[in-house]
């Protein structure tokens, strides 16, 4: 529990410096990929009836309902509500703070409240209800609860209501004022309020020990000549956005040691030129190994080759080799954090460097 308040802490210390920036670095990249990769979907048309109105309810929604069903999970009613409200008082409370301590415009230019997404606040906050109150029962109530909230952000993105740091920033108020919650009712109510059936179990995944579904961001560095850049002839900058699954090795055969794995990668990719009139998209399936070394259960780092093709901007496909090395730490019981740097070899442009962060559901 600590050990998520610190993290948290430490990035919504970064909030604004970081949010600010991004919407002129980052942002931009990720904005062009949902802009090429998106192109029909106009937030401001997609407002009424969007189901990402809906689907941030429903972990919190489903804990009701369970509850009321008469399956006991962690807590008796009156310490839920207590560890509800306050959990509730406190991502609200940030994330509008925010909103108008930053004032900052959204993509679409519907108003100027756009950081942090409350959606996605709303949504990571009902997810970590799910898994406070269930997920000692089994993870995959919680693995589900946070993929719901994850797609959450990701359509908040995709229908221009937010730019990616609004998100993820809505990601980290939202988790870390539920865990605050949480932790100040167990200051009053200490061993109070507990059911009878409730076991704090540890569902802890060892760093290299599980599989896993990585959503990945980063932007993109381009190679080549600088004066082609500046003449607009080659792109100065992009980012991209992949969904990666990992296998590992020894899950699927007990003779192979801990550390090798199997993975597989859809990508998005848009590099933009200085003059702003065009992008190079192009999207990339790709397979291949990575191997895993562990420092402790928590912490450790990967290296990883990965080989594939996709569909180039006007048409045919083209090859793509991608490698890289990441060091990840492990927030949760099953997800970790990622920061990764890999080099791009494709065609028929210049090799690029990728420098981005990821988020991984492990089981």
């Amino acid at each position: 529990m600590r050990f998520k308040l610190f993290i948290a802490l430490i990035l919504c210390l970064l909030a604004v410096p970081v949010s600010l920036r991004a919407q002129y670095d980052f942002d931009a990249d990720v904005t062009a990929i949902r802009n090429n990769a998106f192109p029909g979907l106009d937030g401001r048309t997609w407002e009424t009836g969007n189901f990402g109105n809906y689907i941030q309810y429903v972990p919190a929604a489903t804990v009701l309902g369970l509850k009321v069903a008469g399956v006991k999970g962690r807590t008796t009613w009156g310490r839920f509500f207590s560890e509800v409200a306050m959990g509730a008082a406190l991502s609200v409370g940030i994330s509008q703070g925010f909103k108008y301590l930053t004032g900052r415009e959204r993509p679409n230019g519907n108003d100027n409240h756009s950081f942090p997404s409350g959606h996605t606040t709303l949504a990571f906050a009902s997810a970590t209800y799910m898994h406070h109150e269930y997920g000692w029962r089994s993870p995959w109530y919680s693995i589900g609860a946070y993929s719901l909230a994850m797609l959450t952000a990701v359509q908040r993105v995709a229908t221009g209501w937010h730019y990616m740091s609004d998100t993820m920033f809505g990601m980290v108020f939202g988790i870390g004022a539920v865990e605050l919650g949480y932790w100040l009712n167990s200051l009053i109510w200490k061993e109070k309020g507990l059911t009878d059936v409730y076991e704090d179990r540890d569902f802890l995944v060892p760093f290299s020990s599980g599989w896993n579904v990585e959503w990945i961001y980063g932007t993109s560095f381009p190679t080549g000549e600088r004066s082609g850049m500046d003449a607009g002839l080659l792109p100065y900058r992009g980012g991209m956005a992949a969904l990666q699954f990992n296998a590992p090795l020894h899950r699927l055969s007990k003779g192979v040691p801990e550390g090798p794995s199997l993975r597989a990668r859809a990508s998005a990719l848009s590099l933009r030129y200085v003059n702003g009139e065009r992008d190079h998209n192009r999207y990339s399936f790709l397979g291949g190994g990575a191997w895993t070394f562990p420092i402790d259960p928590r912490f450790g780092f990967d290296v990883y080759m990965l080989g594939g093709a996709g569909p180039e901007q006007g048409g045919g496909w083209a090859g793509d080799v991608v490698g890289g090395a990441g060091v990840a730490v492990v927030t949760s019981d099953f997800y970790k954090l990622k920061l990764f740097v890999e080099a791009d070899w494709w065609t028929p442009l210049p090799p690029a460097f990728h420098l981005g962060w990821s988020v991984a559901f492990c089981w």
